[in-house]
């Protein structure tokens, strides 16, 4: 299934400055964030059709560009922005205009947004102290009300996410699980852990992978290998630098979750973004883009096409629809092809 019968393949560059990253494809709308080297973040939504500008917010030009980036958060119909007034500015997705301001609080600064499955989370840091978060849950749908509040010691707001179905923070060397629907402590794990991939239910923590929700280790790590996706049927995928065979600067590994027994793996640039789109892998890198099987790992041969960023630097996000691949670039560049 292509994207629309009126899709065909196109490159853009975004209008807002910063690199492109945590990008999603919403319907017939790509909405990309961009990060800016001083700080501050744009949001940029193209069509997925043809690439054209739908909408950028702020609509002027640069976010604020204080130290602390604050970070947006999309769902399938809005987006959630931090503004400097304190509260969180929701957009309408199709059209970028703002409905509604939630979760305005004095002497807290909203700082990250991340929203799932009809509720939307805040994390604020205290305007005099760093040290420490407050999180917020309120209602993504009707008048938007709070659902519970949570003050964390010693937590990074800048590390809310989302894995399985419970909230994750970091602080210090620990991480912690907050239950969505009422922010009681579910889970703790003695380690600095983050989601592995986009939606992801799992964590890559330093000693290996764990449950999202129980954070539970799965499976332990392998020395020098560094976790990068996960499958549906319990596939890990990892990139290992150095001691490549055939003289590759890397290698791609893939392991059975459970028992950590090594099922393939491939010389590989060790650049770009690894991700699972059924019984392949959408591999980007610098040189290109490939789909080896999950199997067996083979056909990873990059090829690019046309309108590729020639900066030198591998993808910063790929998303794939139906038979198109969407790929952006640390330059701005934004590609949509066919998916090789």
């Amino acid at each position: 299934s292509h994207l629309s019968a009126d899709w065909s393949p196109w490159t853009a560059s975004f209008e807002s400055d910063g690199t492109p990253r945590g990008c999603l494809l919403i319907d017939t709308t790509l909405v990309c964030r961009l990060h800016r080297d001083g700080g501050g973040i744009a949001l940029e939504a193209r069509d997925a059709g043809d690439g054209g500008l739908r909408w950028r917010h702020p609509a002027d030009g640069p976010a604020s560009a204080g130290g602390d980036t604050a970070e947006p958060g999309l769902d399938g119909t809005y987006a959630y922005v931090p503004s400097d007034e304190g509260g969180v500015t929701v957009l309408r997705l199709e059209d970028g205009e703002p409905v509604d301001t939630v979760g305005a609080e004095q002497g807290w600064a909203p700082v990250k947004v991340r929203a799932h499955e009809g509720r939307v989370f805040v994390a604020y840091r205290a305007s005099g102290d760093p040290d420490g978060a407050l999180v917020r849950a309120f209602s993504a749908t009707g008048d938007r009300r709070q659902l519970w509040r949570r003050s964390v010691d010693g937590a990074d707001p800048r590390s809310l996410e989302i894995a399985g179905d419970s909230v994750h923070l970091r602080g210090g060397d620990r991480t912690l699980g907050l239950a969505a629907a009422n922010g009681r402590t579910l889970a703790e794990a003695p380690e600095r852990c983050e989601p592995l991939g986009q939606g992801a239910g799992h964590l890559s923590c330093p000693s290996g992978v764990r449950e999202g929700g129980t954070l539970r280790k799965v499976t332990g790590g392998h020395r020098g290998e560094r976790p990068l996706a996960l499958s549906r049927t319990g596939v890990l995928l990892s990139g290992k630098e150095g001691g490549a065979p055939d003289g590759a600067e890397a290698e791609l590994i893939a392991r059975d979750l459970p028992t950590g027994r090594k099922l393939w793996s491939q010389p590989w640039s060790g650049t770009g973004t690894v991700r699972v789109a059924g019984d392949r892998l959408i591999v980007a890198e610098a040189e290109g883009v490939s789909t080896p099987g999950l199997a067996d790992g083979a056909g990873l041969f990059p090829t690019t096409f046309s309108g590729w960023s020639q900066s030198g630097d591998g993808p910063t996000s790929t998303l794939v629809h139906g038979g198109a691949v969407f790929v952006t670039f640390e330059d701005g560049t934004v590609v949509s092809t066919y998916a090789p």
